[in-house]
């Protein structure tokens, strides 16, 4: 338990220095508009342009394996990535409760295999802990018009997770794991021009966690189809897969999970000068479980974000993750900032 409060207050430090060396970037150099002309060469998408390396934040797709929006191109340079998240879960069912918060930090390396292959290796950590986006999301819900669905009637900075029905009482989880995993993917490009392509990816996922509310030992494995279609300063993204999970995979130790569940996605970016770019993508998933009124159903959420390019040597994203349609069964908000650096480009 010692070490793994260190491991956190490490993490802790690494997601502060994100949130500080991050909107520094923003004040670079600016370069020219791509909708002046004579500029638009500089704005063409080009490998740098890919969705945002975010995790599903639906709260039961987030403590299992879910596919994700991916480009169907392959990676030029090897790539590191850091991926740090901060979420609140407000999922108020008639079957469920959900009132949490849940940090998420995801590090892992891409390279290019070969002309058509490609191969990632990550390791996904994440746990509860107070990160004080009650206040922030009460007050963004009415600011926009959002219902908050009973939010405001209960304390804030829980972590509670409730079911009569399923006979669960999970509360005062603060600090525990919830997630420990290691994901493998290979991507197999089928069909490449200069201005589109198309792949095929799998994934391999093993999750172990002990000693918590949240014990598990689940080897997933998921399979998706990638289209990309790039175009002057714009690019596309679409990615539809499946994952099999394991025949006695549980949710909160208690919970059965359907066997294969589904997820589609869609993305676009726009550069707006040669190191800045704009992001929205959309995310839907298939619900986990067989008869829960409100978890059967797909829950379904956006992402809004900002990408600065640090010429060909590194990527700084920034993201907010926001749940729509149907608000009792997935989380409220999720911020994420996220650091690539390419290693090619770093050691020419």
């Amino acid at each position: 338990m010692e070490r793994q409060t260190r491991m956190r207050t490490v993490l802790s430090g690494l997601l502060s220095s994100l949130c500080i060396f991050t909107p520094s970037l923003i004040f670079a150099e600016e370069l020219p508009n791509c909708e002046e002309d004579g500029v638009q060469a500089e704005c063409k998408s080009s490998r740098h342009s890919s969705p945002f390396r975010t995790y599903a934040a639906s709260p039961l797709q987030a403590l299992s394996l879910t596919t994700q929006l991916r480009s169907a191109e392959l990676v030029d340079d090897a790539e590191v990535f850091l991926v740090g998240s901060v979420a609140s879960v407000w999922a108020q069912g008639r079957d469920i409760q959900l009132d949490y918060y849940q940090n998420q930090v995801m590090s892992g390396v891409a390279w290019r295999v070969s002309e058509s292959w490609s191969a990632e290796v990550k390791y996904q950590l994440a746990w509860s802990a107070n990160n004080h986006l009650d206040t922030l999301t009460i007050d963004f819900h009415d600011f926009v018009g959002i219902s908050q669905n009973g939010r405001q009637d209960e304390d804030k900075h829980q972590n509670n997770i409730d079911s009569s029905t399923y006979n669960i009482a999970i509360n005062d989880f603060d600090s525990e794991v919830m997630v420990n995993a290691v994901h493998g993917y290979l991507q197999w490009q089928a069909f490449r021009t200069s201005h589109q392509a198309f792949s095929f990816g799998a994934t391999l996922y093993y999750n172990k966690v002990s000693n918590s509310p949240f014990a598990a030992s689940t080897f997933d494995q998921a399979f998706q189809i990638n289209y990309s279609l790039f175009y002057g300063a714009s690019s596309f993204f679409t990615t539809i897969g499946g994952t099999l999970h394991s025949s006695d995979e549980h949710i909160f130790e208690t919970l059965p999970v359907k066997r294969f569940t589904g997820a589609w996605a869609f993305g676009y970016g726009y550069r707006l000068a040669r190191n800045h770019e704009l992001m929205f993508e959309y995310h839907g998933y298939e619900g986990m479980l067989e008869h829960d009124e409100e978890f059967t159903k797909a829950s379904q959420e956006v992402v809004l974000g900002y990408r600065y390019y640090l010429k060909d040597l590194a990527q700084f994203e920034l993201s907010a993750t926001e749940n729509i349609y149907n608000m009792s069964n997935s989380t409220d908000i999720v911020f994420s900032l996220g650091m690539r650096f390419f290693l090619d480009s770093l050691s020419g």
